[in-house]
């Protein structure tokens, strides 16, 4: 008995030793195979080709450089919200200290009052993934309103309604009060039941390692390699998200409306306004052969069912006073939007941002061209 125990801990030593090893020398060949070919999820999961061609007016290297900085930045941990986008530098992709995003023309932080001050909320579309700082919806918007004007941009990548309401709170009750806030949602709030990470946060809380170990599994080389492979044997994998019942669209759209009424009271007790904007996504009211990512992008159609109960139920009235939806603003559109298979391209940024400047004048009697202190816009009488 002790002869085959003895003979089993071998085994296991040399298979533990093997598996390092092996792990070892496929992070050097990763290591430098990375360095001297840049790539980014976004080319191994779609092609090079196929990506490029999302870019038409901008050079290859400049398209690897913004993907490679827009995928593969950390996270940091937020007590507010969970997690937000961590500080880092390159040439097209650039987020503060603190939290937000560079836009051209970047405030001071804290505020400037000689300025009028814009707060942006949202997830990755809005904080931009795919595009440089100066392409980003919040960056056009800057560029429209003129030098009197400073945008922040504090979307995160996986947020949605309730974790920008908490990050505005937080920026709040530190003193740190604009002139308008802005939030931007709908595709995250029907992807998350709770914020990204939540298993793994759980878990450290309580003590448990079991997927904490998966985490740390999926860092590995081996891991790495393993996925390599099936996307090689049996192309990019389609992993379909269980299609919710009825009542998960209710509870997501509920959730929705009271964060942004919330948000919108909290905001008007420093008689801030707030606008909330619906975004468009790519599997609703868009045209899926104009869509160079439609064949990936049908994996994800199931958002489109929250957005038919928004419609039915918002189609007529706006559930806060300041109300864009824009979900239908690339109907008609018969041109690829998109630099993957849910984030927007440059000339879609540009669209959006246009449309939101145009509610951001709609709603005030002073021109933001001009310097304006708090405490902000002055609405039309109704």
């Amino acid at each position: 008995m002790m002869k085959q125990l003895d003979r089993l801990a071998s085994f296991l030593l040399r298979f533990i030793a093997l598996f390092l090893g092996l792990n070892l020398l496929l992070a050097g060949v990763f290591a430098i195979r990375d360095y001297s070919f840049p790539s980014n999820p976004i080319y191994r999961t779609y092609g090079k080709t196929t990506t490029l061609k999302a870019y038409p007016d901008q050079k290859e290297e400049v398209v690897s450089d913004i993907l490679h900085h827009s995928w593969g930045r950390p996270y940091r941990y937020d007590p507010f919200t969970a997690f937000k986008e961590a500080p880092y530098q390159s040439d097209f992709v650039n987020v503060d200290s603190l939290g937000f995003r560079h836009v051209p023309q970047q405030g001071a932080f804290p505020l400037d009052t000689n300025y009028y001050n814009i707060f942006l909320f949202g997830g990755s579309t809005l904080f931009g993934y795919g595009l440089s700082d100066a392409q980003t919806i919040p960056a056009h918007i800057q560029d429209s309103l003129g030098d009197s004007v400073r945008v922040y941009n504090f979307a995160s990548g996986f947020h949605y309604s309730v974790q920008e309401m908490n990050g505005m709170v937080d920026l709040f009750s530190q003193g740190h009060l604009p002139n308008m806030v802005i939030f931007v949602d709908g595709l995250n709030e029907f992807y998350f039941e709770h914020p990204e990470f939540s298993p793994e946060m759980s878990a450290l809380f309580l003590g448990e390692p079991s997927a904490l170990l998966a985490r740390l599994w999926q860092k590995l080389p081996w891991d790495r390699l393993m996925k390599a492979m099936r996307v090689f044997f049996r192309g990019v994998a389609t992993q379909s998200h269980p299609i919710p019942d009825a009542q998960y669209w209710e509870n997501c759209l509920l959730r929705y409306t009271r964060s942004i009424q919330m948000s919108e009271q909290i905001a008007a007790t420093f008689d801030i306004p707030a606008i909330f904007v619906w975004q468009p996504i790519s599997v609703y009211r868009y045209d899926a052969h104009a869509h160079l990512f439609a064949d990936l992008a049908d994996q994800e159609k199931f958002p489109s069912k929250g957005y038919f109960l928004f419609d039915k139920r918002y189609g007529q009235e706006k559930p806060t006073k300041h109300y864009l939806n824009l979900s239908g603003i690339q109907e008609n559109c018969n041109e690829n939007l998109y630099v993957d298979r849910v984030h927007y391209g440059a000339k879609l940024s540009r669209t959006l941002a246009d449309r939101i400047t145009q509610e951001i004048r709609t709603i005030t009697r002073v021109s933001v061209d001009s310097a304006v202190s708090r405490p902000g816009l002055v609405d039309h009488p109704e």
